[in-house]
């Protein structure tokens, strides 16, 4: 499904929500109607107030009749809670008060519409599948490869007490480097897992995926651009799995990335990152600016990981 289909499918989702709420309140409206009594009390008033109308036009006194409305009010109050109902039974109730469904307001999408395009997209893209990998359950006792075992039990180590710690890190972000199978997918999750057990956002996405969304972005109307980085941008920790499988788009890839990358930066939000590329080879597929970005020492703890595809072994 794409991107415009899935708004478009949203904004079919909240016109069925806002107009079963209405027919929701025009159900009770019209089983109140339904008592004699209550309708005898609004049809009086009714017509009381088609009378204060006419009157005042004509200039009459519209006192005795005023008097009566209030009374009457009264009565038609009572009525009502004898039905055990109220006024706030006919009126629609919506799920977002503020744009009481209709998913934009003044001209751009709401919070609420925005939730849940991004909820519909990560299912559709599979944004956010992260493993059920904890610090807490992670066992090493079946790899062999001696070198690995200890890479990732000193890599496990330190991410954990990052995971801990945060946001009193001294390095936000984190480069993982290292071949297939070798686990940085599964130590990326267990860094996902342990904050989001804190109570902390996390976007964890492919570079592929990711790079589906800034073409979105790119080709979206102004109108609607917001909708497709504002997670990525705003959440508390976004993982880019897998940089560099990810094909590259001109006039996209490089530069939305490093906006984003920027962007994060400057409100100190943490972009950790793995791929199956060497340093040089990061510097030989990405330009200069953005490469500086994504191994700076002073804000990224780069580490690599070495050793066999555990798949297999």
């Amino acid at each position: 499904m794409k991107n415009g289909k899935i708004i478009h499918s949203i904004m079919a989702e909240y016109k069925f929500k806002r107009e079963s709420a209405a027919r929701a309140a025009d159900a009770k409206l019209s089983r109140a109607l339904e008592n004699p009594e209550y309708y005898k009390i609004t049809r009086e008033i009714s017509a009381l107030n088609f009378s204060v109308a006419e009157k005042t036009v004509r200039g009459l006194d519209t006192a005795a009749d005023n008097a009566r409305l209030s009374a009457l009010e009264k009565e038609r109050v009572a009525a009502l809670k004898k039905l055990k109902m109220s006024d706030a039974d006919f009126t629609p109730k919506f799920d977002c008060p503020v744009c009481r469904d209709e998913g934009v307001v003044n001209g751009k999408y709401c919070d609420c519409f925005k939730q849940r395009y991004y909820e519909v997209l990560k299912e559709v893209l599979g944004i956010n599948t992260v493993l059920p990998c904890t610090f807490e359950n992670v066992d090493f006792s079946k790899i062999t490869d001696k070198k690995l075992y200890s890479l990732l039990k000193n890599n496990y180590s330190a991410f954990q007490k990052y995971a801990v710690k945060y946001p009193s890190v001294k390095r936000l972000n984190a480069l993982v480097i290292g071949g297939t199978g070798v686990g940085k997918s599964y130590l990326m999750s267990a860094v996902a897992n342990k904050l989001l057990e804190r109570g902390f956002s996390v976007i964890y996405v492919t570079a592929i995926q990711l790079d589906k969304l800034m073409l979105n972005y790119h080709t979206a109307p102004a109108a609607e651009r917001d909708i497709y980085l504002e997670d990525i941008l705003d959440c508390d920790m976004l993982i880019i799995d897998d940089l560099g499988s990810e094909q590259k788009i001109r006039n996209v890839t490089e530069e939305y990335l490093l906006q984003i990358l920027n962007t994060r930066e400057m409100h100190s939000k943490p972009v950790f990152i793995t791929t199956n590329l060497s340093e040089e080879a990061l510097k030989a597929s990405y330009n200069e600016r953005l490469f500086s970005r994504i191994a700076n020492i002073n804000t990224t703890i780069i580490t690599t990981i070495e050793g066999v595809d555990l798949r297999l072994n």
